[in-house]
């Protein structure tokens, strides 16, 4: 699970929160789970959204280049021919 600042000045995403100790008087101590960087009391639970492989292409190696352009990424290359792959959130209807 990770976590999000709330914080304007931070918003930064984090896996776990820091403990900050307070001291009371009379020997009381309070705790408190902050922002590990920015030691805000406000944060919420990050959202991650997932890229899976929208698209698959085997493509010669003259023609990678203009596939990279488009988004692609190469997965394995060969001795004449690349696969590429495309990634992107699917979302269902």
């Amino acid at each position: 699970m990770k976590y999000q600042c709330c914080s304007k000045n931070c918003n930064k995403v984090f896996l776990v929160a820091a403990k900050l100790t307070c001291f009371e008087e009379g020997n009381k101590t309070v705790e408190f789970c902050v922002c590990p960087f920015c030691f805000g009391k406000e944060y919420t639970e990050a959202s991650v959204v997932e890229e899976s492989i929208i698209s698959v292409k085997s493509v010669d190696l003259v023609d990678v280049d203009q596939w990279l352009a488009q988004g692609y990424q190469v997965r394995e290359l060969y001795a004449k021919s690349a696969t590429l792959v495309k990634k992107g959130v699917v979302v269902e209807v």
